[in-house]
Formats: structure tokens, C-alpha cells, sequence
């Protein structure tokens, strides 16, 4: 039997109980402890509980793949998504029972419907939910004396551990919101317990690192610091920083900076165009290739001349492109990968030697996928590098052509956003999209978030056209980002298909039409910022909401005027889920996501994106978590010299503090295309445990800072909903 100490927070500190011990009465207890009403934690515990965030991610809706006969919850249902308890469900569950001996078996799987909202299976239906039984009072009423201790465990460690929802005797604690009231069942008897997808998964420190040690570890959650002796301090209420997490004093290291470094001397790279300015023409889509079948793969020609995947040794030039008009000056392609033998990533670049760039970043799990805007050099050649054996799949969006659409900036302007409906995009069904596009536009660009619980793909085309045989953006768990480029209707909407239920989150970029007044100007590909670099511009992690700003009319060889600009991000050695947002300079981050990150196999994501720039000729560049940026600059937008000069770009929408977004996530592992890398050469910096600097371990002071209310603290922590770009 494991056994741990038991850290029960009052009077705002962590009291750790020796490992041996037990609640009072265990085991021969005759006079049970019930409090009248619910259950209501101490004051330490909530202060704890308001220092965790976990996504929650409820289960799918019952229809329409699935049946539930009757109104009765309990009643077997019949679904594709009912899986039995997951590995780390399990095993907690064993673990609840052997550290508190009195806790009776429940179970974990029931394919049913959850009985508050009868519209969704429960989360016991997809093996995420433990019920832990408590032996009742002599009066019926809840046994606070066993209940609460386990209660209060689970959610003082809830980010460590991976728990999204905790139900207790008449109160909820949700890893989005905190503690709230329940309805229906009071939860008397049991505790009903809801794992993360990686807690389910054991990919959480609890399964990777065992349970806390037998004295308290030194530890962070949010903003709160527990030492050794169990002691708590919540950081941000005293003006300091809460250090990264694990830490422990004796081995602690140099401490990571707050944020990333500013460094004003640090000198751009010089830009260098390839080709006249173009127009956009669409074609397809189309897939060209697909390595999975040689069959299907004739068009990538292989360095080695096999029909073979590609690898290190053996990359793959496409110069045959089905439709591509005479003359034309490049490709816009969707680029995916799959069946990775090893993490590494794919560079998609004209012909020639491979730049310090890359398009897809992938691991051993699922697959990624990303965009490509290619400006031929030679020929029609477009090369396909990879680190490493992996399937390689190319479908073809348009050209870059001198007679075609032109390119109007919008927004960011979110159009869409399907959590605002009831219930998920159906899988297999269209769903239309109005994107607000101008008179007369043929095309949009946009920045797609697939929230998904289940690995697949959505595709993009114009309403009305059918559904063409190739994906616009892959997913895998949780929220993937990735630009699309698709052509309109004729009354301005996009349809969208998925092979799955998703939540789908739609902002617009620009749009194609035949007066665009602005022209793409492709480049070699240009590296502008990556922090993990001493001779960056920025050194260092970005921190939470920390913006950067990235010139680019200024930096030698840019060509004149330009408006808008076609990047690659990367982030890597994120602290949480979250997201990045590309937007001008000079004006407010707007409500929106270029790129989302924080699935556990996805350590390395990256995404084409577009922005306008400010008036000073700069974009701007935040992420809602700790996290390295890298920036790679693809093209550039300029005005076409017979056009009119195109309107200054305009502000993004703006944050609606009414109706804040929150950050979701879910998923298990998937399997056909869609998350990108870094291709440089650098393999990160590693910081080392942090070091304790004043009030003990595990915080860090930071200079100026009065103490914030510890009420107005608790407050912001308890409610606060975080923005998303998706």
C-alpha cells in the first residue's frame, strides 16, 4: 500500500500529516463528523483551489452517432466515443482507495448520459470519471470528516495530479471556474471525479513523477509556492514571482528572467526577394502526392530515384504541378506528415539549399500539417526536406501568377465561432461560414482553431462546390491552429467538413479579389526573431502576455511600402496551454489566435500566419503562456503599381470584456496531419531549477510591488476567464 503525507490546508497553510496517519475514526470510527449544508473548504484550500487551472473538456453529444433510450441517465446508451476507464483513471483510482482505506469502489465506466445535461454522454461514458464512495453519517448527511480530506487532496494537487472537476457534498469545484454550487444530485455519498485528458492519459507529473513525497515538494501552482515544510505562499499577493515548477532549493540553478530581454542592438537579417510581385489564382485544390502509396507519390521525385518515404538522406522535388498556368511564379500548397520515426521537421523551399526555416515540425504521435507559400527560384521545382523518415503528403491550393486576385488585409476579424451554438460541428456534415467578404471577392485567408476530442482533419472549399479530396488543417488533442486559404461563393461563405465532432473558430485575415490593390512579393525565407538565441532581439521565454515588436519596413533589402506581411511561428518549451496572436503594431491585441499550443505530444508547434503592419512599419507579437517564439518571415504584401494605394489597416477587433473566450483543449492522440517546428539549429535553452531569492523557496522577488489584497487576488483568480485567439 502507498503511503503520503496528507497536507491539509487551514488558517491559509499547508499542515502536512506524517504519512502514516489517517483521519480520525478510520477504519473504527463510531461518531462520524456531518456540517450542516455543503460542503464548504477552508479558507487555505480555496486559496490552493484558486492557484490551479485545468482545460476542462466535457464529452461529446449523444446524437448524432449515438442512442440512449428512455429519459433515465442511468440507461445504457449506445456510442462510438465510450471507451473503458483510461490507463490514469484507473490508476488513481486504486490510489484513492489504498491512501484512504475507507473509500469504497463506485466504479469508473458507465456508457450513459450525464444526468445534468442529458444531451451529452458522461464523462464515466468516455473513461475519465472516478466515483469514490464515502460511508454515510447516521443521519444521511455527508461525512466531512472522510470526504472533505479527499476533496481537498485532489484539488490542492489538481494540475499536478490532471483533475477537471471535483463534486463534493452540494458543491462543484471546476478547474475553469472554481468552486460553484451544485444542482440535482448533492453528491452525499461520493465524490464524483472528472481526469483532464492527460491525467486519463498519464502523461500528467503525478504518473511521470509518483505521487508527493513524503515531505511536501517544493512546488508551484499559478502564483502559489509550497515549501518543503508545507508552508504556503501565494507570490503575486506579496509582489514576487511564483518560480518555475519542480524546484528544489538545494539544486536550484540561475533564475529565468521574468521575461524575455529586450535588446535594442541586435541586428535584423537582410531580406532578399525572389521574383516580381504576383497575384493569386486558385487551383484544386488538389492532392499532387501522398508517400503512404507510391501509386499515389509519382509526382515527388525522389533525390535517389526510389519510390520510397522520405528521410534524411532522400528528399523529393515537385516541378509538375496539375493546372499551373504558363508563367506561373509560385505555389501556395498544404504540406502534412505522418508516421514520424523519429521528432523531427519538414522544410518546404524552392529550389535550392534549404533554409535555416522550417514548415512542419512533428513527433512520434499523430500527424501535422501546415501551409506553404513557395516562390519559385528555378523552373517549377519545390523541395521537400525532412530530418528524418517520415510520410509526406502535398496538396496544391493555388498560384502566384501576374493576372489574377489581388490581396485586401482585414482584422483580424473573428467571423465565426461554433462554441457559441449548441453543440459541436457534426462530423461528416458541411458547415457554412459567412466570412464578410467584400463585393466581388473571390477567395479568403484565415486562421482556422479546430478544438477536437478525437485525431482527423477538416477541409475547406466554397459552399456549393463539393468536397475536394484533401485536408485544410489536421488535428490531434486539443486546439490546432492553421491557415487557410479558400475560395469563396458567390454570396461570400466557406463550408467547412470534418471527420469528426469538432469546435471549429474562424478569423479572417484578408480576402482575394480581382481589384486587390495589394501584390504578394515572395522572399528567401528570413529568420526575424527566435529567443532561444543570446543575439536575439529578444532573449529568453516570453512571459504571459508579454508583447514583442518585430520591425520589418526597417530591416536592409525590404522592399518599399510594404502592408502586410506572411510569417511562420513557432512556439516550444511552453509552461501551459495557450496561444499566440500576430497583429499591427499600435493598437491593442485583438481577440484572436494565430497559432494555439500545449498538448503534451505536441512540445513544438508552429503555423503560417498573416498580419498587416503598423505605421511604423512593425508587427506585434504576444502569447498568453511562457513560452519561445521563433518568427520566420515567408513574403511580404506591397501595392500593386496600378492599382490605388490600398487604406491604412484598420484596428483589430477588440477584446469584449462582456464575453471573454475561454482557452479549451482536448483530444487523445492522432493520426493524419497538423502541427509545426523549428528547423534551426538550436536545441533550446536549458535554465535550470530556479533559485529561491527572499520569503523561502519557490518564490522570487521582483523588485518594485506593493502587496495586492489578498481579496482582490483570490477574486481575480477565482473568475477569471481567459481570452482565446481559439
Amino acid at each position: 500500500m502507498i503511503r503520503v503525507p496528507l497536507c491539509l490546508l487551514a488558517l491559509g497553510l499547508l499542515q502536512c500529516a506524517p504519512a502514516s496517519s489517517a483521519p480520525e475514526g478510520v477504519g473504527e470510527h463510531t461518531e462520524a463528523v456531518a456540517v450542516p449544508g455543503p460542503w464548504n473548504p477552508p479558507e487555505g484550500v480555496r486559496r490552493a483551489a484558486a492557484a490551479q487551472y485545468v482545460d476542462v473538456v466535457d464529452p461529446p453529444n449523444v446524437s448524432p452517432h449515438g442512442s440512449c433510450p428512455g429519459s433515465d441517465p442511468f440507461a445504457t446508451c449506445t456510442h462510438p466515443a465510450c471507451t473503458r476507464a483510461h490507463p490514469g483513471t484507473s490508476e488513481l483510482d486504486r490510489y484513492i482507495r489504498e491512501r484512504w482505506s475507507y473509500v469504497l469502489p463506485y466504479g469508473t465506466y458507465n456508457c450513459r448520459r450525464n444526468s445534468n445535461n442529458l444531451s451529452k454522454l458522461s464523462v464515466h461514458a468516455i473513461g475519465r470519471a472516478i466515483d469514490a464512495g464515502i460511508p454515510l453519517t447516521g443521519s444521511r448527511d455527508a461525512d466531512n470528516t472522510l470526504g472533505d480530506a479527499v476533496a481537498n487532496w485532489l484539488i490542492a494537487n489538481a494540475a499536478y495530479i490532471g483533475i477537471q472537476r471535483v463534486g463534493w457534498d452540494g458543491m462543484w469545484w471546476n478547474g475553469e471556474r472554481g468552486f460553484i454550487p451544485m444542482s440535482g444530485d448533492p453528491h452525499k455519498n461520493h465524490l464524483h471525479i472528472e481526469m483532464s485528458i492527460d491525467g486519463s492519459l498519464r502523461r500528467t507529473r503525478f504518473f511521470t513523477e509518483g505521487p508527493p513525497a513524503e515531505t511536501c515538494p517544493i512546488v508551484c501552482y499559478g502564483t502559489a509556492a509550497v515549501a518543503e515544510d508545507c508552508s504556503y505562499v501565494d507570490c503575486a499577493a506579496s509582489g514576487q514571482v511564483c518560480m518555475s515548477d519542480p524546484v528544489r532549493c538545494e539544486t536550484a540553478g540561475p533564475p529565468e528572467p521574468p521575461e524575455s530581454r529586450f535588446e535594442p542592438g541586435a541586428a535584423g537579417p537582410t531580406l532578399s526577394t525572389i521574383g516580381p510581385p504576383t497575384r493569386f489564382q486558385f487551383l484544386g485544390p488538389t492532392r499532387v502526392f501522398d508517400t503512404r502509396a507510391p501509386a499515389d507519390s509519382s509526382a515527388l521525385v525522389r533525390s535517389d530515384g526510389s519510390g520510397e518515404r522520405l528521410d534524411a538522406t532522400r528528399t523529393g522535388t515537385v516541378s509538375s504541378w496539375p493546372g499551373l498556368p504558363s508563367g506561373a511564379d509560385g505555389v501556395w500548397v498544404n504540406a502534412a506528415t505522418v508516421n514520424g520515426a523519429e521528432p523531427g521537421f519538414l522544410s518546404v523551399h524552392a529550389t535550392g539549399p534549404m533554409p535555416p526555416t522550417s514548415t512542419v515540425n512533428y513527433n512520434l504521435v499523430g500527424a501535422r500539417s501546415n501551409a506553404a507559400p513557395v516562390a519559385f527560384t528555378t523552373g517549377t521545382g519545390v523541395v521537400f526536406d525532412t530530418t528524418g523518415a517520415v510520410d509526406v503528403i502535398g496538396d496544391l491550393v493555388g498560384a502566384f501568377v501576374q493576372d489574377g486576385a489581388g490581396f485586401r488585409v482585414a482584422g483580424p476579424l473573428r467571423v465565426d465561432d461554433s462554441r457559441s451554438i449548441d453543440g459541436p460541428v457534426a462530423a461528416e456534415t458541411e458547415y457554412a461560414v459567412d466570412v464578410r467578404a467584400p463585393a466581388g471577392a473571390t477567395g479568403v485567408v484565415a486562421t482556422v482553431a479546430v478544438i477536437a476530442d478525437a485525431p482527423g482533419f477538416i477541409t475547406a472549399y466554397a459552399c456549393g462546390s463539393g468536397m475536394p479530396d484533401v485536408s485544410s488543417v489536421n488535428v490531434g488533442p486539443g486546439v490546432t491552429a492553421g491557415a487557410v486559404v479558400s475560395r469563396l461563393s458567390a454570396d461570400g461563405r466557406v463550408c467547412f467538413w470534418s471527420s469528426s465532432d469538432v469546435e471549429l473558430v474562424v478569423d479572417v485575415t484578408g480576402y482575394w479579389t480581382p481589384d486587390g490593390a495589394l501584390d504578394y512579393q515572395g522572399l528567401d525565407p528570413a529568420r526575424l526573431l527566435d529567443t532561444r538565441e543570446e543575439s536575439a532581439r529578444y532573449v529568453g521565454r516570453l512571459a504571459d502576455n508579454q508583447v514583442v515588436e518585430i520591425p520589418v519596413q526597417s530591416l536592409a533589402g525590404a522592399p518599399a511600402n510594404i502592408h502586410g506581411v506572411v510569417v511562420n511561428l513557432t512556439t516550444l518549451d511552453t509552461d501551459d496551454h495557450g496561444f499566440v496572436t500576430v497583429y499591427p503594431c499600435g493598437f491593442d491585441p485583438p481577440l484572436t489566435s494565430s497559432l494555439n499550443y500545449g498538448s503534451a505530444d505536441r512540445p513544438v508547434v508552429g503555423s503560417v500566419a498573416l498580419s498587416t503592419l503598423g505605421e511604423d512599419g512593425s508587427i506585434c507579437v504576444t502569447s498568453l503562456r511562457r513560452t519561445h517564439l521563433i518568427v520566420d518571415l515567408l513574403g511580404v504584401f506591397v501595392p500593386n503599381a496600378d492599382r490605388p494605394d490600398p487604406p491604412l489597416p484598420e484596428p483589430p477587433e477588440p477584446p469584449n470584456p462582456e464575453e471573454p473566450m475561454e482557452m479549451p483543449d482536448g483530444g487523445v492522440p492522432g493520426s493524419d496531419g497538423g502541427d509545426p517546428l523549428d528547423g534551426g539549429p538550436s536545441s533550446g535553452v536549458d535554465t535550470g531549477a530556479l533559485a529561491p531569492i527572499d520569503s523561502g523557496c519557490g518564490c522570487r522577488t521582483t523588485g518594485a510591488g506593493d502587496a495586492l489584497p489578498f481579496a482582490l487576488l483570490l477574486g481575480a483568480l477565482l473568475f477569471r476567464r481567459r481570452r482565446i485567439g481559439a
